[in-house]
């Protein structure tokens, strides 16, 4: 049975021992495989029935892990990561539009359905912008496991139709953005 603890000990000794993303990337994904395969370890959170919510489950030197819950029907700005990161979809489904820099202009590629268990990356610099939206009448929660606090970078979201991008951070639930 993995528990988050093990999960969390295993990833901070994945990303010490480790500087490629690529490749810390690909020694976390069958560990995050394992976590979403036993949800034993899943805390009752609440949900907003709003806007995306992301509670704080641990973070370490150069990592952190964050359950977030998508209300039913919620979409996320196009937004980048500036960091690697793993999106694990627990229950419900997000659809996942990922965007590229065609000729200077960021455009949307083919949208991915992410049902329990599918596992999407965001890499630096190629792979890393993307928006999510919960088509459900329900919420749908996901463990986000990234190489750094989210909270501590700031970030960007993009204004797809006016050609803009604006500045932001992150913040979890219990804290002020």
């Amino acid at each position: 049975m993995v528990t988050l603890e093990s999960f969390i000990a295993e990833l901070d000794a994945v990303v010490r021992g480790g500087d490629d993303a690529d490749a810390i990337v690909k020694a976390v994904q069958p560990l995050l495989a394992e976590l979403l395969a036993d949800q034993a370890w899943l805390p009752d959170l609440p949900v907003d029935a709003t806007l995306p919510v992301a509670h704080l489950l641990g973070k370490g030197d150069g990592w952190s892990v964050v359950l977030v819950a998508f209300p039913a029907y919620a979409t996320t700005p196009v937004h980048d990561h500036l960091t690697w990161g793993l999106v694990g979809v627990v229950s419900g489904c997000e659809v996942e539009t990922p965007y590229s820099y065609v000729d200077g202009v960021l455009r949307p590629l083919e949208p991915v359905r992410n049902e329990p268990g599918a596992i999407s990356q965001v890499i630096p610099p190629d792979q890393e912008i993307h928006s999510i939206f919960n088509p459900l009448n329900r919420p749908s929660i996901s463990v986000h496991v990234y190489g750094a606090d989210l909270a501590d970078l700031p970030r960007h979201w993009y204004d797809v139709s006016a050609n803009q991008v604006h500045d932001y951070r992150s913040a979890y639930a219990g804290e002020a953005s």
